[in-house]
């Protein structure tokens, strides 16, 4: 529409206008049509389905194995699923939605199709499904670039191999994070609407029940956002709350059902005097340095230090890269374009791509990387999974690095070196994490769990399983369901001596007891010292077992004994 004066006016036709415009003019036939892409995806898959090492133990303890308790009916003689200490206390610091919605969905279509038995392919839905989450990344940095390079960036990374097909709550973090940055984007770059604005406080309330973290994670585009309503010539503060007023009703509403739902789950009732209130809980559980001290505390540098280069790579050469050669264009407000003379009907413009360094530009994407690391620093329990949701800023920001964008000698020669040294990176962290890290655990547990089921021990009443120089076992893959009649019961002694492991397999009682530990510690330090020990499954060890913490136990072992071994031991 044109004024009088030759002025072209945005008509507002409806709330939803804006968002579903957006929606219509992704590219993402040009991302689906990519080779390369096509390639990777399939390749993530792959990995995704083959992969049964262990990062970490909360891979599992905070999420598949309280989904599993829900969906699968676990033997009430013996041991179940375990809730470990974030989902008992009286002050429970997890939300369960974030479960029910990943994990939870997956199981419950594994027993729509396989009913209620338990099968070996229990680990195989959740990797799946989280394969499919995290695609919505690729096409949120697609959609936000309006080009293939970002996604194809974050598709070749170390992270999304080892972090993301796995069930970590940092990576229902990364994809909502994605989620809020493709939000963000709409409303710095195009005219927004009160749907924008909603759903931005949606996906900020779910990111925050999902780990207090994300708070970090959105406030750059949190103020950016801000920023722009005050250089907003027409902004008042009648106009902002009107904008704002639906964010606030969308954060109110959802943060009260997800209260609700947790409330009914650790209390039984929403009558409770006592409201769970998860994000609240753990992050008041974070700031003691009494609770950390209990997992590990480590230097507030370490995140920049060690974890940035471990999981970032080249990554952060190109990032740097990107921000040195950054010629930060003023940013002006945005224009106000009034329709006839009715100055209430004035509309706030989309503020060009050209004066705003927003998320498809440099500066906003550098300090979504920055800021968060930056914040989490100050927390002296760090671990590398913590920054799983930086790969988001991070691709968008690598994608803007000038030897990636121009085709002089010198560009080319970084670029075939960026893509060398990066790709070997994922290579290599994904063999190591992704496949040989605690790589015999899980093989070792789904091994179990059929000899359980097929009644093996038929002649047993009750079988100890125990573990030592292992991570602690997700029991809803080893332990079996009320259909059998054994009564299981699991010990985790972690990296107890060898002489209170001895100590415990000679006080059992039960019928038969089983140890799990790496063939080459067996070898080492257990042969001869166990009465009337017989490998369970022959001589030869099942996966490979690295264990980070005792390489020197590795050295010089026959590759056939790198694995996990499972052995029936006698008593005296």
């Amino acid at each position: 529409m044109v004024g009088s004066r030759g002025t072209r006016y945005n008509e507002v036709k409806s709330p939803t206008a804006g968002v579903w415009k957006r929606i219509r003019t992704l590219k993402l036939a040009q991302l689906l049509k990519d080779r390369r892409w096509q390639l990777l995806v399939v390749l993530r898959l792959l990995v995704a389905l083959s992969s049964q090492s262990v990062i970490h133990p909360d891979e599992h303890f905070q999420n598949p194995e309280l989904a599993a308790a829900w969906v699968f009916d676990y033997s009430n003689t013996g041991q179940g699923p375990l809730k470990t200490w974030e989902w008992l206390d009286q002050d429970p610091v997890r939300s369960v939605f974030p479960v029910a919605a990943s994990t939870g969905v997956a199981f419950q279509l594994l027993r729509l199709v396989l009913g209620p038995r338990q099968s070996e392919l229990v680990c195989l839905p959740e990797a799946f499904f989280l394969f499919l989450l995290s695609i919505i990344i690729d096409i949120c940095l697609q959609s936000i670039a309006r080009s293939n390079t970002p996604a194809l960036v974050f598709a070749t990374s170390p992270i999304v191999f080892a972090f993301l097909v796995r069930p970590f709550s940092n990576s229902l973090e990364a994809i909502l994070l994605a989620l809020a940055i493709f939000v963000a984007h709409g409303i710095l770059t195009q005219p927004p609407s009160k749907l924008h604005y909603a759903t931005y406080a949606l996906v900020t309330s779910l990111g925050v029940f999902t780990r207090i973290s994300f708070l970090f994670f959105t406030l750059p585009p949190v103020l950016a956002i801000l920023c722009r309503e005050l250089l907003s010539r027409s902004s008042t503060l009648v106009r902002t709350a009107t904008r704002g007023a639906p964010a606030v009703l969308a954060l109110g509403l959802l943060s009260t059902v997800l209260v609700s739902i947790d409330t009914y789950y650790y209390r039984g009732t929403l009558l409770s005097k006592h409201w769970v209130l998860a994000p609240l809980n753990l992050l008041r559980y974070n700031v003691a340095t009494t609770n950390l001290e209990t997992h590990g505390l480590h230097p507030r540098y370490l995140h920049i230090v060690l974890n940035w280069p471990m999981l970032f790579g080249a990554g952060l050469w190109a990032a740097t890269a990107a921000v040195l050669v950054c010629k930060a264009a003023p940013v002006s407000g945005p224009k106000v374009v009034t329709k006839g003379k009715k100055k209430g009907k004035a509309k706030v413009e989309a503020i060009p791509a050209k004066n705003l360094t927003g998320l498809d530009g440099v500066l906003l994407p550098a300090a979504c990387f920055v800021v968060p690391t930056l914040l989490l620093s100050l927390q002296p329990h760090q671990e590398p999974r913590f920054l799983v949701p930086l790969i988001v800023p991070l691709s968008l920001l690598i994608s803007k690095a000038s030897f990636l964008t121009i085709g002089t000698s010198a560009a080319r020669r970084n670029r075939r070196i960026f893509w060398s040294l990066w790709c070997l990176h994922t290579i290599l962290f994904t063999l190591i994490f992704g496949y040989l890290h605690q790589g015999g655990l899980l093989p070792t547990l789904i091994r179990l769990n059929e000899s359980l089921r097929s009644n093996a021990f038929d002649s047993a009443q009750n079988v100890d399983i125990i573990f030592w120089r292992t991570f602690m076992p997700p029991r809803h893959l080893l332990v079996p369901l009320r259909t059998t009649p054994l009564q299981v019961t699991i010990k985790d002694v972690a990296g107890a001596p060898l002489s209170e492991l001895l100590t415990i397999i000679h006080n059992s009682n039960s019928s038969r007891t089983l140890l799990v530990t790496p063939a080459y510690a067996y070898d080492a330090l257990l042969s001869g010292k166990v009465d009337f020990a017989r490998p369970l499954y022959g001589s030869r060890s099942i996966g490979i077992h690295l264990d980070m913490d005792r390489l020197q136990d590795m050295v010089g072992v026959d590759w056939r004994r790198l694995g996990m071994g499972v052995w029936e031991v006698g008593h005296t």
